[in-house]
């Protein structure tokens, strides 16, 4: 919690010491750094308490509902956030010259609320399905009950587990693999001209801007592994829970997926949240100057 709401808070006051840094892009990685606060911040110390004074740890029925759906919704933005950073790196590197004409300040804004509309809807369902909410001890929280047998949970169980997991991983894991390809390809036409056309005495350079578009490459590849890795490792687990949960019979359920597992899985959804900064933040150059600057 303390390292999530440390590294949220100083993305939040380098943009504000640094207007220069909010570019359009950047907005975005704001937007997330925003979501992921709100997630430290609103929903962590409901878990934090939940796991330290077990079942002792009370929630009123209407809290509970709003915790779940904040729950459901912040968890949405976190992951819409991601995967609009993913676009508009991807439009950037094939567009570059339409860029900034495509993707106004506007245009950011209305993305931007179209990522928090849709994440309010995709959460609002449990709160019409009797039952649909209840506080779950497992997990530590006020959650979605996805193993109550209706069918109306169980399609939205899958529903949401597509809309927020499997549509946006192969909808990211697609762009940062074209990312990287379109790198590739753009190096290596470069490089083949510098090749065709350098002088004999240029050759050196050549090489030397060789090695510097390999890096590139590399740099490409290891910013796509990178998130693909984070985004995995941190999702992964809670929606494997939800499935499960809509899928199996209680006693399945129990065996498969037992308590200490549905809170790992909780806390790894929560890790993303200080993960999040080191992966799209603090890794820029501009970043690390401005955080130097800034802690002297």
């Amino acid at each position: 919690i303390l390292c999530s709401l440390l590294a949220n808070i100083l993305v939040l006051v380098v943009f504000y010491q640094r207007p220069s840094l909010l570019t359009i892009s950047n907005r975005f990685v704001l937007n997330l750094a925003i979501s992921n606060l709100l997630i430290t911040l609103l929903i962590m110390p409901f878990a934090f308490a939940s796991t330290v004074l077990g079942p002792s740890w009370q929630v009123h029925p209407i809290g509970c509902q709003v915790v779940s759906t904040a729950t459901m919704m912040l968890f949405a933005a976190c992951i819409y956030t991601l995967l609009l950073i993913s676009i508009d790196r991807l439009y950037a590197i094939k567009r570059p010259l339409h860029y900034s004409i495509k993707i106004t300040r506007m245009r950011s804004v209305i993305y931007i609320s179209s990522v928090w509309m849709l994440a309010l809807v995709v959460a609002m369902p449990p709160i019409f399905i009797p039952g649909g909410i209840t506080y779950q001890p497992s997990k530590g929280l006020c959650s979605t009950n996805w193993g109550l047998a209706v069918y109306h949970m169980k399609t939205y169980a899958y529903c949401f587990v597509v809309l927020c997991f499997v549509l946006p991983f192969a909808a990211m894991f697609w762009i940062y693999v074209t990312i990287f390809r379109v790198n590739r390809r753009r190096s290596s036409a470069i490089s083949l001209a510098l090749m065709q056309f350098a002088s004999i005495q240029r050759r050196q350079s050549s090489s030397a801007s060789r090695i510097s578009f390999h890096r590139e490459d590399w740099r490409a590849a290891k910013t796509g592994i990178i998130v693909m890795f984070t985004f995995t490792l941190c999702w992964l687990p809670i929606f494997i829970v939800i499935a499960l949960e809509a899928g199996l019979p209680v006693t399945l359920r129990v065996a498969i997926i037992g308590p200490s597992f549905q809170a790992i899985a909780v806390w790894l959804s929560f890790l993303v949240c200080a993960l999040n900064p080191m992966v799209y933040v603090f890794r820029t150059r501009a970043f690390k100057h401005e955080l130097f600057v800034l802690l002297g």
